[in-house]
């Protein structure tokens, strides 16, 4: 009984060290050379979790970004083949001006506010429908670091 106790816990701690079962080993930059260096290595060690943790909660699904589109809209579909000027309207007939303000209304949403979603009126100069539309705004956030899925 108390072998299968001794198991679990070197099965967990395998789990949390690398796939090779070791740990890694800090950069020979951070080897400890005295006991105040010890110090210094736990703050890297921490700071580098804190890190991934800040990345590994920026991920997004095309599904939110589609839903957050609908609200900005307020409709409940979007057709990605439309042209923008079904839904953004505008005083010019290309719907140009429209469209550009669009992204300043897209950046200061509650939707999109909260990720730092900035984007700049050129960045919809050669959209021709709803789904090119969409395409930059997922384009934005990969490009800034976050991963997008289908989800």
């Amino acid at each position: 009984m108390e072998q299968s106790k001794s198991r679990r816990k070197k099965s967990k701690r395998r789990s949390s060290s690398t796939s090779s079962g070791r740990l890694r080993p800090l950069p020979e930059t951070f080897q400890s050379q005295s006991p105040g260096d010890t110090i210094f290595e736990l703050a890297f060690l921490k700071t580098h979790s804190r890190t991934l943790d800040l990345v590994a909660k920026r991920s997004i699904t095309g599904r939110v970004i589609y839903r957050r589109l609908c609200k900005i809209l307020h409709t409940n579909y979007i057709d990605p083949d439309a042209p923008p000027s079904d839904y953004i309207k505008t005083d010019d007939d290309a719907g140009s001006k429209g469209l550009r303000a669009f992204t300043q209304v897209l950046n200061h949403s509650d939707e999109f506010r909260p990720d730092g979603l900035h984007l700049v009126p050129g960045d919809f100069a050669s959209v021709e429908n709803m789904g090119q539309l969409g395409g930059v705004i997922v384009d934005w956030y990969r490009n800034h670091g976050w991963v997008v899925s289908v989800g």
